[in-house]
């Protein structure tokens, strides 16, 4: 049994094929996923996305998106975390690689969406690239669970994370030939701590690589990930697939 606990199925690339891609991840053996909508203009499609299918999301402002955040939209948000569907709130968190919002429109939208998940105590769901040291001393203290998805750091950032209590979760980088850092990394997650991810679509793991990913994918980093840290794949499966369950309550 798996569980992609990330992937942004309300992105224009499934528009033409949703329910094929839905399919062959049911057929994959996927029984459950996390739909991440990531601005006001994919939220209410995202929610539809997993209302239909039985699936749940999470919705935020992306770091990229921060800039969009104004105190209307941020109202049309809270309004979408009172739905039975919506488990999570993100991805939030910072993004110093692209700076497509600056930095001080993400620590303020960061901000404002940890304050959001601890009054709703709703997980939070981390984006961080380049931007360590702001993202966790921004979490420091923060009453509710968290997750970093798509990990891309070092054993150190991961040890670091972790005695926050937080969990990680690794998308189809961990599976590219220049990924040791992060693959040494997954290797010392607590068996309790640790997640997978597609991020479809984007990241396909290998050998799907250069290819649209899609949530059916999650099975080949799941399995180089049991691989990796010596556990039978079945049996790792079914933990991570238990962790994402009380990760999302």
């Amino acid at each position: 049994m798996l569980f992609d606990t990330h992937c942004h199925l309300a992105m224009e690339d499934f528009d033409n094929d949703l329910d094929e891609v839905v399919k062959r991840a049911r057929d994959a053996n996927v029984v459950n996923l996390c739909v991440i909508g990531t601005s006001p203009s994919d939220w209410e499609k995202s929610v539809s996305i997993a209302k239909r299918f039985g699936f749940i999301c999470s919705l935020a402002f992306s770091p990229h998106d921060s800039k969009l955040l104004n105190d209307e939209n941020f109202e049309k948000l809270k309004e979408f975390t009172n739905l039975k569907v919506v488990k999570a709130i993100g991805e939030t968190g910072l993004d110093y690689h692209y700076f497509l919002s600056s930095k001080e429109e993400q620590i303020k939208s960061f901000e404002r969406h940890i304050e959001l998940a601890e009054k709703k105590s709703l997980p939070l769901i981390i984006h961080s690239r380049d931007s360590y040291l702001d993202t966790i001393s921004t979490l420091k203290g923060v009453r509710t669970k968290v997750v970093i998805h798509s990990f891309t750091y070092g054993i150190k950032e991961a040890e670091e994370f972790l005695k926050e209590g937080f969990f990680i979760s690794f998308s189809g980088i961990v599976t590219f030939k220049n990924s040791s850092l992060i693959q040494e990394s997954a290797k010392i997650i607590p068996e309790d701590k640790i997640l997978y991810e597609t991020d479809a679509p984007y990241l396909s793991p290998v050998p799907h690589r250069g290819k649209r990913c899609e949530p059916a994918f999650v099975k080949e980093t799941a399995q180089f990930l049991s691989t990796i840290r010596g556990e039978d794949v079945k049996i790792f499966e079914e933990k991570s697939s238990n962790n994402a369950n009380l990760f999302f309550s």
